[in-house]
């Protein structure tokens, strides 16, 4: 990039901000033009610092950018969204802490997909405008972000022998098989190919249709059929288990069980 070349109005969401140098910060965000920048916000620590308030972990926001040398600075920021009732409510809070540390973590600087950027603003809309606070929701943000990520489980077949989603739950509802998620195959397999693999050290984990059909839920359907979706709890915990062992397989970086932690 050019040295002084200015972007203006940028929209971006605050993932993270760290402190660096005596009066400076580090704004983490991630835009919709250029993904996820680190840029410098001279003298933000000071109290009159006018742009501090505006870049608060998940503050929606139009900011103007300008390219250095050794760093991209933060020149002017307007105020979108400060999503308030977010910040109200412990749980959601919490929840949107943690799902700005997951995706900080497993973006890399400079890699843009608007996707992404549509997908945590649709996220935090929702959630700001909803009473509903379970954990579910940010189960459902992690499987699309995954899918975006271009680890989206084929569930409609048997991944290793191609057999079909329905001819395993026929055997399912009688007892007779049951089916298994094989993470390096990507997606479900039936009670045959299962045991194959295993066979020959292969991990995969028993699962339900039940928990296949929900995930698949996860993944395509919006935030308010999410939530509306009626599930005990114990059906949730084994949903929960896939979900989170699916996705410390695929990343590189170390995962916490979101579910402790609300």
């Amino acid at each position: 990039m050019i040295v002084g070349y200015k972007y203006i109005g940028m929209r971006a969401i605050v993932l993270a901000r760290r402190d660096f140098r005596e009066n400076d910060q580090v704004i983490t965000v991630y835009t919709t033009e250029r993904g996820k920048l680190d840029l410098v916000a001279r003298g933000i620590k000071k109290i009159i610092a006018k742009n501090s308030a505006h870049l608060e972990p998940f503050s929606f926001v139009d900011i103007d950018i300008t390219i250095g040398k050794e760093a991209d600075y933060v020149t002017k920021v307007h105020p979108v969204d400060f999503f308030v009732p977010i910040r109200s409510d412990l749980n959601k809070s919490l929840m949107s802490q943690y799902l700005l540390s997951l995706v900080s973590k497993l973006l890399n600087v400079g890699e843009e997909d608007k996707r992404i950027f549509d997908l945590l603003i649709s996220w935090f809309r929702f959630v700001n405008s909803t009473e509903f606070s379970g954990v579910i929701l940010l189960d459902a943000f992690v499987m699309q972000f995954f899918a975006l990520l271009g680890f989206q489980p084929a569930l409609e077949a048997c991944v290793v022998c191609d057999r079909s989603y329905k001819s395993m739950m026929k055997a399912d509802i009688k007892g007779k098989h049951k089916p298994g998620f094989y993470f390096s195959g990507g997606g479900l397999v039936c009670e045959d190919c299962k045991l194959q693999k295993r066979s020959i050290g292969e991990q995969i984990i028993d699962c339900g249709l039940r928990e296949v059909s929900d995930m698949q839920m996860l993944l395509q359907a919006d935030w308010r059929t999410v939530v509306e979706f009626a599930m005990e709890d114990s059906t949730y915990q084994k949903l929960h288990k896939l979900v989170y062992e699916f996705v410390v397989y695929h990343s590189e970086k170390e995962i916490g069980d979101w579910e402790f932690r609300f």
